[in-house]
């Protein structure tokens, strides 16, 4: 991907003297290749487990999907053919009726919701359609905000680039989030991302309230993360434009992965989802 001037350009890690390199016990588990930060093995879903669940769909899987260092991972399809409930699976929100889904050497599918619930403060990020931001607080505070749930000391300064690496002016660290545009909010979380030193980001449809100077402004803010500290992410959209700027694409179809293609045209994408 190509960023605008407007990014801090570097590979270098947001936080001074750490390592960009991920070593082999910082994998997704056993029997695995040092660059597989998350994997899901013979994962399966039914929405029968969710409570209240009005759907009849058959669920999910079985489910087999690798998110890999250095790479961002596109997962297109229809609605409703289970992008969101597999990226709430693999990033623990949702617990699989069975398989494994392998991060740092545990199987987090049979871990407690509440080590599952510290994985979503500390290592894994997220980036909605709606934001999931808190409108009360300013741009710093939620940028710090999983620092804050956990009690821990964070350096200003750190915050501030954040915000630069992801185009944001650091005047806007004082502003509530309420005043921010789309785009500028979902930078804000991108930056949330790099300042919680986030593993893996998932993203959910990030780009489909936006146009598309704030949708690209929002994939090269990914790209400066993923050049700054961020090792994975997982992308979930129905835009083609977005899919094209992923490593690879993952294809969907009715709750189980279809097809695997490396990086692909917008052209390419707009034809597979219509089915030409």
């Amino acid at each position: 991907m190509t960023t605008t001037n407007r990014y801090t350009k570097t590979n270098e890690t947001l936080y001074p003297g750490e390592s960009m390199k991920v070593s082999a016990e910082n994998g997704a588990g056993g029997n695995t290749r040092s660059n597989e930060v998350l994997r899901s093995e013979d994962v399966i879903f039914s929405y029968s487990q969710e409570k209240n669940s009005r759907r009849d769909q058959a669920g999910i899987g079985p489910l087999d999907f690798t998110l890999r260092q250095g790479e961002i991972t596109a997962l297109i399809g229809a609605s409703g053919c289970g992008k969101s409930t597999t990226l709430k699976l693999l990033a623990g929100i949702l617990r699989p009726k069975s398989g494994h889904v392998w991060y740092a050497g545990t199987d987090i599918a049979c871990s407690l919701e509440t080590k599952r619930a510290k994985l979503r403060r500390t290592k894994f990020a997220f980036v909605f359609q709606d934001y999931m931001l808190i409108d009360s607080l300013t741009v710093a505070e939620n940028v710090t905000l999983p620092m804050s749930l956990d009690k821990k000391l964070y350096d200003m300064n750190v915050m501030r680039r954040a915000l630069a690496y992801v185009g944001l002016d650091e005047g806007l660290a004082n502003a509530h989030v309420s005043a921010l545009s789309g785009g500028q909010r979902q930078r804000v979380a991108i930056a949330r991302a790099l300042m919680m030193r986030a593993d893996v980001l998932f993203a959910d449809e990030p780009t489909g309230n936006l146009d598309p100077k704030a949708r690209d402004e929002t994939l090269s803010a990914i790209d400066a993360a993923m050049k700054s500290g961020l090792k994975t992410c997982l992308l979930v959209t129905h835009d083609p434009q977005v899919a094209a700027r992923a490593d690879r694409v993952f294809f969907m179809r009715d709750g189980r992965i279809d097809k695997e293609f490396l990086a692909m045209s917008a052209a390419d994408v707009e034809a597979l989802l219509l089915g030409k």
